[in-house]
């Protein structure tokens, strides 16, 4: 009975005083308030021995004694902004979720703008560089047309005379004709092709046939360097073999191979083929648009070992 009444005397005490005690919260802002302003701090009396401290403190300055309401106060506080804190935790979590979405979009936002400038950069870097190739390597426009102005007056000029030399079927004047030729209108002649086999089988018997026997003699017909020389021989020579598969006219085929009689006796000499391997690789070369690759050749070759 004694502790309830000193309780409820504290209670008038605080009350009177105008304090609702909390040691972290209310008197503490109380206090806060009060020295902002001038006014002096809240100050309470003692119960047990009548002195009068500041509000806020556990235990009185001068009797040490302990105040049980303000223990209570104060808890009842700390539990009342616990409460308050707890019921913000939905808006609280609801607005950082908002506001990392916002990072996000707007980080999504930023790569994409990235990318598209990036692409943008690449296209005109693109432009300007075909610009400039078209320019330095293939010259302005007037320097095209120049150039097209040129090739048909060679043309005018000189496709007569090629058309007589092959009417007359004067090769040797006609390669040598071509040899002499500083215009790249030579390659658009309608029997180009007979050009550019006579010059192929120029090439073999001065260098390919050459190379093949001088490794073999050299090196031994099993070596490895007498096998690289012999199977790009093959290759040459089965080019014309097979001529009529890189022409047009049938006739220039014919021509072709008439005047590399040489060269194709070699290769029947050399690797002896059959007629079933001849149609096996003219197979090959009817799908690869006329022309043997040399693993084809060299494929070909290891499986007749």
């Amino acid at each position: 009975m004694a502790d309830r009444r000193m309780a409820n005397q504290k209670k008038r005490v605080y009350r009177s005083a105008g304090v609702h005690y909390s040691k972290n919260t209310i008197n503490k802002s109380a206090n806060k308030s009060a020295g902002r302003s001038g006014a002096s701090a809240v100050m309470i009396t003692c119960p047990q021995c009548g002195a009068e401290y500041e509000a806020g403190l556990l235990r009185c300055p001068y009797c040490k004694s302990v105040d049980d309401y303000q223990d209570e106060t104060e808890f009842m506080g700390d539990m009342e902004e616990i409460r308050g804190k707890v019921e913000d935790l939905p808006q609280d979590f609801e607005k950082e979720t908002a506001k990392t979405a916002r990072k996000e979009t707007a980080r999504d936002m930023h790569r994409i703008f990235r990318i598209v400038f990036g692409i943008i950069v690449g296209i005109v870097l693109l432009c300007v560089l075909a610009a400039f190739i078209d320019t330095k390597l293939l010259g302005s426009e007037e320097d095209q047309q120049e150039k097209r102005r040129a090739e048909y007056l060679w043309k005018e000029e000189n496709y007569p005379l090629m058309d007589d030399l092959y009417a007359q079927q004067d090769w040797e004047g006609l390669l040598s004709f071509a040899d002499e030729a500083n215009s790249s209108a030579l390659y658009d002649w309608e029997h180009y092709s007979v050009i550019s086999g006579l010059r192929k089988i120029q090439d073999i018997s001065a260098y390919y046939i050459k190379e093949a026997d001088e490794a073999a003699e050299k090196d031994g017909a099993d070596s490895q360097k007498a096998r690289e020389a012999r199977t790009r021989l093959f290759r040459e020579e089965i080019s014309i073999r097979f001529w009529e598969y890189q022409v047009k006219d049938p006739a220039d085929a014919e021509i072709v191979k008439g005047q590399g009689a040489a060269v194709l006796q070699d290769l029947d000499e050399r690797f002896a083929l059959t007629e079933e391997e001849t149609e096996q690789l003219r197979t090959i070369v009817a799908r690869s648009g006329g022309i043997l690759t040399t693993k084809e050749c060299e494929d070909f070759l290891e499986s007749r070992e």
